[in-house]
Parts: C-alpha cells; structure tokens; sequence
C-alpha cells in the first residue's frame, strides 16, 4: 500500500545495534485495503465513511506522517528484553515482542553525525544506551507516565488546527478521554508525562557530557507547524488564522482544550512552553495570512537538536524524527513469531 512506507530490506531483531531507533505504526480501524491515514486528509475521509479511527490512525493523520510510536533497542542482536519505551506504567526495558504483536509494522532507523555512525571510534553506544538504563531503573522509571493520548495531547498544543471533521471528533470524543488521563495520571501526581519520543531524544540528547552534544538528533524546522491556539495565547503578535470552523462555541471548546492540554502536559515547565510557542513565531516568521489561513512562505530550513533549548525534547513528534536527518532508515522488522526471541 502506498501509505505503508515501501521498505525492500528486511531485518531480523539478530540486525539491530544498541541505540537502533524503533518507528512503528500501532493498530489500525482500517481494512485491509484501505489507506492508513497519514494526514488530515485521510483522516476526514476516513471519517466520512464512517469509520472511527484508531488512537494510531488520528496521531498520524495529525502528525503527517507514517508512525505512531518511537523506542530504542539498547542490546545487542537477539535478546529477551531491550526495548527501551514510554509505557501506561512508567519507563521500561520491554521485550520485543510485545511491540511486535502490537504494531502494524516496525521500521529501524540507525544515527549517524555527518560521516560518522554510531558504533564508529570515538562514537560508542554505551553513552546512549546507559541513558535508557538510568531512565528504566526502578529509582527513575515511576516518575514517568505515557499514553498515546499525551502524544495526541502534544499534536494538539504543538500543531495547527484541524480541519472541522477532525476538531469535532476530538472535542466531542478524544478530548476529553486526554483530559481525564492527565489528570488521573499526572495532575497531583509525583510524576509527569514522558512521551515516546521524548525518551529517545533524551537518551542522545544526555548521552555524552560534551557541549556540542554530538549525540543530540537533529530536528528539521521547516515550518510546517502552523498556529495552534497555544502559540496564539503566549505569542500576541502572532498572525491569527481565518476561522475554518465556523462555529464560535466549537472553536472556543478546541482552544480551551488545547489549553487544558498545554497546562496539563507543560503547565509547570516554563522551560518547554516558551521555546514551544517561540518555535511557531519562527516558523510563521515568514509568514502571511491568506484566503486559506497562514500559509508558509519557503523560510530556509534549518535542524535544531532535540533536547536543546530552542527545541525541548518533550515537542518532539513521531514524524519529526521519521524525517531526522540524523536517522537513516535502515529496514523493516521481520514481525514473524519465530524471529522474535522468547517467542
């Protein structure tokens, strides 16, 4: 399928390298011939035809991209457990498997730095890798909650505004099923949110005490985030899109559940909000309203490390680091039972 990213080379888990990134896809409400949605397009569509999507198929079609969902693999070839992630009960070194039966497909991206590869001289592994060991020892691993409603949440406070269809399904349905998590999980809690992706970016971000941070994954900043009505309340000066919803009290619920995400993932981190909403001053930086909304107007691309403090590691998405150019897409997982260890 055009939507499943075409992928020739096939690895088995005896292929992966310790700090190997894994991208999957999670479970789907499409058939077996119908496109997976990979932007809000395919999301609308899907839902005209009255399909109610997955967690998987909005976090995809919000992000724009192919993936759901991000770990680390911190061993060496086969082993029973080593799949560093974000999960429901904290950070834990999972076995394969379990992502496996759970994903649609999982591809392997491996780091590089320019000519350098991770593994080369002067490039160890063990750096990363002792990171995800620190965050999964049982001292640190309960400080952390994640569900893929807190990266629906980010898309939220760090994306544009969808389209009608999808702001209703997520006001009326996802909303306040995100609100409720936060604040079950995280509000009053001795924890905070740790999105999948975040772990990974801080794993290279805090692997080597060098201040070039060699290991930090480059993001691209290319202007794609539009507005969000985050940015809007933290950045008066922000140009104002023409209102698509056309509905006064369905575009308030958005914004007060846009805010109630921010506030509820960000709320005492001034040190993510601020970068988060100067980002989108950037990227609107060459900007103008139009007919259709802000639209971009080319602004040269640049990279930002995650993790740093123009881009914190908590803003990163799932296709952001799909379109890292510090990660090379290197194959799909082999998802047959009897390639799997412990299977």
């Amino acid at each position: 399928m055009p939507d499943r990213p075409e992928i020739s080379t096939v690895l088995t888990p005896d292929d992966l390298l310790p700090g190997d990134v894994l991208l999957s896809r999670g479970e789907t409400n499409c058939g077996p011939d119908e496109k997976l949605p990979t932007s809000e397009r395919d999301l609308v569509d899907m839902l005209e035809r009255q399909k109610i999507p997955s967690l998987a198929d909005v976090i995809c079609g919000l992000d724009g991209g192919a993936y759901s969902h991000a770990s680390m693999w911190t061993e060496r070839g086969t082993a029973e457990v080593g799949n560093a992630e974000a999960t429901r009960a904290g950070i834990k070194l999972n076995p394969l498997s379990i992502d496996v039966n759970e994903q649609v497909y999982i591809d392997i991206f491996r780091f590089r730095s320019g000519e350098h590869r991770l593994g080369d001289d002067d490039w160890p592994a063990q750096p990363i890798v002792g990171r995800a060991y620190f965050y999964t020892d049982d001292d640190n691993a309960y400080q952390y909650a994640y569900d893929k409603l807190v990266l629906m949440a980010l898309l939220l406070v760090a994306g544009k505004v969808p389209k009608r269809p999808i702001v209703k399904l997520l006001v009326n349905t996802l909303g306040p099923l995100m609100v409720k998590w936060i604040d079950e999980n995280i509000t009053g809690k001795d924890k905070r949110a740790m999105i999948c992706t975040e772990l990974v970016c801080r794993c290279y971000w805090e692997g080597d005490g060098d201040p070039t941070r060699k290991y930090g994954i480059e993001i691209d900043i290319d202007g794609t985030r539009s507005v969000s009505p985050m940015a809007n309340t933290l950045l008066a000066d922000l140009p104002q899109p023409d209102d698509e919803l056309h509905d006064p009290d369905l575009a308030a619920e958005y914004e007060a559940l846009t805010q109630a995400c921010a506030q509820g993932l960000f709320g005492n981190q001034p040190d993510v909000m601020q970068p988060l909403a100067a980002l989108h001053h950037e990227h609107l930086a060459a900007a103008k309203p139009t007919g259709g909304g802000v639209q971009p107007l080319g602004a040269a691309r640049r990279s930002a490390k995650a993790g740093g403090a123009l881009l914190p590691a908590q803003a990163v998405t799932p296709r952001d680091m799909q379109q890292s150019p510090s990660l090379t897409l290197i194959g799909r997982l082999d998802a047959r039972p009897s390639s799997i260890a412990g299977k």
